[in-house]
């Protein structure tokens, strides 16, 4: 995969023109080891941001119908769109698997259920890594390690921890402040349940108000309801946004497009949530 023309199929499939596509608006110059090249794959992925916004969308104009991996890529690249954790990751595993990495599902439970979260393991030269795109994790990290491993972002660390069996815990650490988040469970699942899970997830609270975050040069951007979330390493800073503007403010700080934000942000007035 010493080039990214090389590791497409011959055939011009729509993923394939989806994803020249966004490697072309997003350019880059392949490293020599594979381990190098995924993480820059990782780094244009990443671009996409996490959102539930297109999903509220989705069940207004295809209800019970996902986009596909080709859609939800020209969506970003036309509305600057996403998705969520499953849309994400589904993505990111039909493109790796395109691009001929040895590549599965995986699902984590969380504090409010168990297989609410999904996540991929990919092996680079027979080691198994991790990749959670819904979680802005799109550097691989090694899942060698013994007890624990810990890895620093821009604006957080986060912190694996081994259980007995096949699981483990993360964590996040900010200005000293640990959070348990997750237990991935690093057994891959067939396609089958991991597509159960995803058709679970749109009846989930989360679908009940805006969700969305994003990685930037500066460290990440996140809203939840009105509370919008800028933080770095060294800093973190709190916004309340008024709801007459939560649409605007949305559109401006992760650069989508306006229309799929009012027409999201309505639905769920109409709704009363």
């Amino acid at each position: 995969m010493s080039d990214l023309n090389e590791a497409l199929p011959s055939t011009a499939t729509p993923l394939a023109v989806a994803w020249q596509q966004l490697c072309s608006r997003y350019p880059w110059t392949p490293e020599a080891t594979a381990l190098a090249r995924l993480g820059q794959l990782g780094q244009i992925f990443a671009r996409l941001p996490y959102e539930n916004l297109s999903k509220i969308i989705e069940t207004l104009d295809h209800p019970g119908q996902a986009r596909s991996a080709a859609q939800l890529i020209g969506d970003h690249l036309r509305l600057g769109t996403g998705g969520t954790c499953f849309a994400l990751t589904s993505c990111w595993l039909e493109v790796l698997q395109m691009l001929g990495w040895q590549v599965q599902p995986i699902l984590a439970d969380r504090s409010y259920g168990p297989d609410t979260h999904c996540a991929l393991l990919i092996w680079v030269e027979q080691l198994p890594y991790l990749l959670d795109p819904g979680y802005l994790i799109t550097d691989p990290v090694p899942l060698t390690f013994a007890a624990r491993h810990r890895v620093t972002l821009t604006w957080q660390e986060l912190i694996l921890q081994r259980q007995e069996g096949d699981r483990i815990d993360l964590f996040t650490s900010h200005q000293g402040h640990k959070k348990y988040r997750l237990t991935y469970k690093i057994e891959p699942v067939d396609r089958g349940q991991f597509n159960q899970r995803w058709r679970d997830s749109y009846a989930w609270e989360m679908m009940r108000y805006p969700v969305l975050t994003q990685v930037t040069s500066q460290g990440q951007i996140y809203l939840q309801k009105k509370r919008l979330l800028l933080r770095n390493h060294g800093s973190s800073q709190s916004l309340e946004i008024h709801p007459q503007q939560l649409d605007v403010q949305i559109a401006e700080y992760f650069k989508l497009d306006q229309i799929v934000v009012h027409r999201a942000l309505s639905h769920l007035k109409r709704k009363g949530e």
